[in-house]
């Protein structure tokens, strides 16, 4: 879990300024963050392709062509 003086170092490095109620909450929620990070961490995706593009979209535009030039 992360200290509240660590949560006060994070805000000073990011510059917020948090109420010593905030520092309290901000402590426990991103403790929480960090747990669900390491649960990730375990996560086996060695048989899952790496990926950039997750929604399938593909380039939805036209392929540019060359045009003999109009002239006027």
């Amino acid at each position: 879990m992360l200290t509240e003086d660590q949560v006060r170092h994070i805000a000073k490095l990011a510059r917020i300024r948090l109420t010593d109620e905030e520092v309290k909450k901000f402590s426990k929620q991103l403790s929480g963050v960090l747990d669900y990070m390491d649960v990730l961490n375990e996560v086996d995706t060695k048989k899952v392709a790496e990926t950039s593009q997750v929604t399938g979209l593909k380039n939805v535009m036209e392929e540019d062509a060359i045009l003999p030039a109009q002239s006027g």
